[in-house]
């Protein structure tokens, strides 16, 4: 199922939770007509038309990767048929506002309305990051590292990895994380650690990695990428008296990182970037953080602060299936600022990720 959908069996996916509504509420289940997106039915809603993109549809883990059609075996083993999914759109079309919304809004009167692409993959052309050998890193309130290129979907996907499309020629492959922003908030507002960003910096600077001695594994909203277990659940181990608020905050954006360097390892069996950009609300917004992924994966990366990547990304999507004349993708210089990796800090590192693994593989083994 993984090489066909290019999706895990996973909460985050429509099997999972197609077979949960059949379970738990089995006469809903069985009156449904359509099973769509909320993208889907927006677009439905304001032109008439109900269809979903290749984009939409490979994010679902009912669709075959490789035929751009959707899993009819896989479809029937959740109890729908293909009557009940949304059509594929082909890739540019559109629609017009229906009569009501046109006359609402009569400035979109004449515009085309494209069905939704994944926010991954717009995010990914809004930091002109297209090109097999060009990655996109980016830690917003969830976290993710993803290459879009042209060609077929690879013969073997990694496990771990998903494997999505943004449209019938570029293939979308990486990983995701559920933990990024999301779990500094956490730690900072639920849990109510008192921290000093500044204070956190400079430890950051000036100490070595490891100097805290916790391993955070970075699993507090859930795991996807790369065992996608439904179980797994946040740790942090290594806890003395001597530890406080910013060790442990250091220690969870460290984590983060370990997961990131996972995810590039096993794209590198595919793709091999030779540029990684980093991005997202968390990125910009911290003074280290782009600083610690650079250290952690031994790579100088570029920080671009698009600010709403996936937002550009999707407009840049738009003037592509429009056919306009204006800058596609990847052809707009967004003047990212290399930052560069610390060899020393690096290795060091290597041995943290180290630990972090074993951690990892003693809770979460198969």
């Amino acid at each position: 199922m993984h090489r066909r959908t290019g999706c895990h069996f996973h909460s985050s996916f429509w099997p999972a939770k197609l077979v949960q509504l059949s379970e738990k509420e089995p006469e809903v289940f069985e009156k449904t007509r359509k099973w769509i997106s909320f993208a889907d039915l927006l677009h439905s809603r304001l032109t008439g038309e109900l269809a979903t993109s290749v984009s939409i549809a490979s994010g679902t883990g009912l669709f075959d990767q490789r035929r751009c059609i959707w899993d009819e075996g896989l479809a029937l083993e959740c109890g729908v048929s293909l009557g009940v999914l949304p059509a594929i759109a082909a890739d540019g079309a559109s629609g017009r506002l229906i009569p009501e919304f046109r006359n609402r809004w009569p400035l979109f009167s004449e515009t085309n309305w494209l069905p939704a692409i994944g926010d991954g993959a717009a995010n990914n052309l809004g930091a002109n990051c297209v090109g097999i050998e060009r990655a996109a890193l980016m830690i917003g309130t969830s976290a993710a590292l993803r290459c879009v290129f042209e060609g077929d979907v690879p013969e073997s996907i990694p496990e771990g990895l998903f494997c999505y499309r943004l449209d019938r020629n570029r293939i979308v492959l990486g990983g995701a994380l559920s933990d990024g922003g999301s779990l500094y908030r956490w730690l900072t507002e639920t849990l109510g650690l008192d921290v000093d960003e500044t204070s956190i910096e400079q430890r950051y600077r000036e100490r070595p990695p490891g100097y805290h001695g916790l391993t955070f594994l970075p699993f507090v909203f859930g795991e996807r990428s790369t065992g996608y277990h439904t179980d797994a659940k946040g740790s942090v181990i290594g806890i003395t008296r001597g530890t406080d608020a910013e060790d442990i905050v250091l220690a969870a954006m460290e984590g983060i990182a370990f997961r990131l360097s996972e995810i590039l390892t096993r794209m590198e069996r595919v793709t091999k970037p030779k540029e990684i950009v980093v991005s997202g609300g968390a990125i910009e917004t911290s003074a280290y953080l782009a600083q610690l992924v650079a250290d952690v994966l031994g790579r100088d990366v570029l920080q671009t602060e698009t600010g709403l990547a996936s937002l550009r990304g999707a407009a840049l999507f738009a003037i592509e299936a429009s056919g306009s004349d204006a800058p596609a993708s990847g052809e707009t210089e967004l003047s990212p600022v290399p930052i560069l990796h610390d060899p020393a800090r690096h290795k060091a590192y290597l041995a943290e990720l180290r630990k972090h693994r074993r951690f990892y593989e003693r809770y979460y083994r198969k």
